[in-house]
């Protein structure tokens, strides 16, 4: 289980990180608007900052990150980041991992995955892996790609 210090810390970590992030604009939330979960997830999230996101409404809407534009998954992934830190493992958590997780180990093509890491700044992938290393030393079973695959993915070492 994580220190209440260790927690803060990395809050203040992703927190700083995604301080800068800019929001993408109300047309530039969601991929598609075609598709009823698109629509209810950009009606969701239009004009609010990352900060202002409830709990209960990310965990309703874990798996919004899979819909969200490259510009709006930077701009929201902080929101995610931080309440997986007080999420039990199966649900924004188990989202996010895969979100986050480089292809095959992740969800989605090696073309969507390199998009979102390439809108991430230097502070916001040091955030990630900082984020990487907590859950790999707080959860026994968690698979052994995160240390090895995905710390290396955002730029440093597992």
């Amino acid at each position: 289980m994580r220190s209440s210090k260790k927690k803060q810390a990395l809050r203040e970590r992703i927190e700083q990180a995604f301080d800068d992030a800019e929001y993408p604009g109300d047309d530039d939330l969601v991929v598609t608007d075609d598709d009823w979960e698109a629509a209810e997830i950009k009606a969701w999230l239009k004009g609010k900052h990352w900060r202002d996101l409830s709990l209960d409404a990310l965990y309703a809407h874990n798996g919004a990150v899979w819909v969200l534009t490259p510009s709006a998954y930077r701009y929201y992934l902080p929101s995610y980041l931080l309440a997986s830190l007080e999420d039990s493992p199966d649900t924004v958590y188990d989202s996010l991992l895969a979100a986050l997780a480089p292809p095959p180990y992740g969800l989605g093509s090696p073309d969507q995955f390199a998009e979102r890491v390439e809108a991430l700044n230097a502070l916001q992938r040091d955030a990630i892996r900082s984020f990487f290393r907590d859950a790999a030393t707080d959860y026994d079973d968690l698979p052994d790609y995160i240390p090895n695959h995905c710390c290396p993915t955002y730029g440093g070492g597992g």
